[in-house]
């Protein structure tokens, strides 16, 4: 017997699905739902704290109804993000 096959993710995706952070020490992925307008990412140095943020700039960037807007943002960690 043939097993079915998954329903496949819509691309692009929403601002409103789930993004993917990554693993944690389990091995289970890491979503996080942006339901509220902010977002407070605290941690140690070296925490990963902007891959965090890159990864939901990237999310919002290919999200069809999510406009970027950075207002004094870092030029280093963000300035990836100046052409979207």
């Amino acid at each position: 017997r043939r097993p079915r096959p998954r329903p496949s993710r819509p691309f692009p995706p929403s601002i409103f699905d789930p993004v993917y952070l990554g693993i944690d020490e389990n091995a289970a992925a890491v979503l996080v739902r942006l339901i509220y307008k902010n977002l407070l990412a605290a941690g140690e140095p070296g925490s990963g704290k902007s891959g965090a943020l890159n990864n939901i700039c990237a999310h919002a960037a290919l999200s069809t109804d999510c406009r970027l807007w950075l207002m004094d943002g870092k030029e280093v960690e963000l300035g990836l993000w100046r052409g979207c």
